[in-house]
Order: structure tokens, then C-alpha cells, then sequence
């Protein structure tokens, strides 16, 4: 057999239609997960030491398949065995909790994906900010561990690329005061002197 006979088996092996119909199977066998993962969960615990605490991704249960509503993701997740369920929003915590999980890590409630507006960006500072010790707090209250924040994207409108990228100048203050690092320390209040001080559990 050629070079040329050879490539030409293997552009009809993975041939535009090929590769769909790959897709479209991969896809297919999806949607079979929640009913895979519901029967595991009638049947008996996945985790038998408990030596790894499980979690589970509300969104990701949530937005495809059979779309999962919090209080069936629990009963399934607490059925495998795991501890968690993440990324919910305070108002439904309550669910959680009444199948005795938890929130391992909280979204800091940044409005939008929550990876698209963070520190990185001075236009969103003072929200960010105020939005996750807001959240910090709440979790406090609720027993949650730990609150969840992101550097962002590099546009000045973060929803928008074409409103170009985030200057260096803008990023790096002339003074410490004023820097993000500083605001942080500030609202977790941290002495701006006592560089080994850690925020306080409020903040």
C-alpha cells in the first residue's frame, strides 16, 4: 500500500461525518450519567472509608441532561456517599442542609460566571470586595468552609473584549495604600503594619 492510498484511509476513518457521529454518541452516553449515577445511589454508598471528602458541582448537574434540581442532586450525592454539594446560591442552602451537607466552596456572589469580574480589574475591586466578605460572612453564619473568588478577565468591560485590555498602569498603584492587596487587608481588617497577620474568620 502507497503513502497516498494510506492517507487516504485514514481521512475516510476520521472523516467530517465520522467524527459527528462520534459526537453525537459521546453526547448520547451523557445524558445517561444522572440515571447511571441515581441507580449507584439506590443501590449502596460509592465512598466506603470516608478517608477523601467527596463534592459535587450543582451547575454541572444542572444546565444539561435532565437538568437535576438541587434537592435531587443531594439525595444522590449524599446516596454516594459525598459530603457536599458547591457553587449554590445562599438563598438555597437551606436544601442543602436539610440532607445534611454542606457548601464546600461558596461562589462570592459576583454577579454573571463568577470567574468573568475579579481583582484584576479596578473597575470591580470595590464590589468584589464587598461581595464576597458579604458571602464570607454567610458562610460563617451557615458553617460553610470557605468562599470561592477569581482574578477575572483581562477586558476593562469584562463582558466586552472589544473594549480593550486592562492596563499594567492600572493594575499596579504608585503607593501601597490604595493597591488591591491593601483594600483586601483593609476590609479583612488587617493592621496595614503587621505583614504576617491573617484576616480575621468574618472576613
Amino acid at each position: 500500500m502507497d503513502a497516498n492510498q494510506n492517507e487516504a484511509q485514514l481521512d475516510n476513518r476520521w472523516s467530517r461525518r465520522h467524527l459527528l457521529s462520534l459526537a453525537a454518541a459521546g453526547a448520547a452516553g451523557m445524558t445517561q450519567i444522572p440515571k447511571v449515577a441515581t441507580a449507584a445511589a439506590a443501590q449502596s454508598p460509592a465512598v466506603k472509608n470516608g478517608r477523601i471528602k467527596q463534592s459535587i458541582v450543582f451547575w454541572c448537574f444542572n444546565v444539561a441532561g435532565e437538568k437535576w434540581d438541587l434537592d435531587t442532586l443531594c439525595r444522590v450525592g449524599k446516596g454516594l456517599g459525598c459530603q457536599s454539594v458547591e457553587l449554590v446560591d445562599p438563598k438555597d442552602w437551606g436544601v442543602i442542609k436539610q440532607h445534611g451537607l454542606v457548601c464546600a466552596i461558596a461562589s462570592n456572589g459576583m454577579p454573571g460566571a463568577p470567574f468573568m469580574r475579579g481583582f484584576n480589574n479596578p473597575a470591580y475591586q470595590d464590589e468584589v470586595l464587598a461581595r464576597t466578605k458579604k458571602t464570607i460572612d454567610a458562610c460563617a453564619d451557615a458553617g460553610f468552609p470557605s468562599v470561592i473568588a477569581f482574578t477575572g478577565f483581562k477586558w476593562r468591560k469584562a463582558e466586552d473584549p472589544k473594549s480593550g485590555e486592562i492596563s499594567r498602569e492600572a493594575q499596579s498603584p504608585k503607593s501601597e495604600e490604595g493597591s488591591c492587596r491593601w483594600r483586601i487587608r483593609k476590609a479583612a481588617g488587617v493592621p496595614a503594619t503587621d505583614a504576617t497577620a491573617r484576616p480575621s474568620a468574618s472576613a
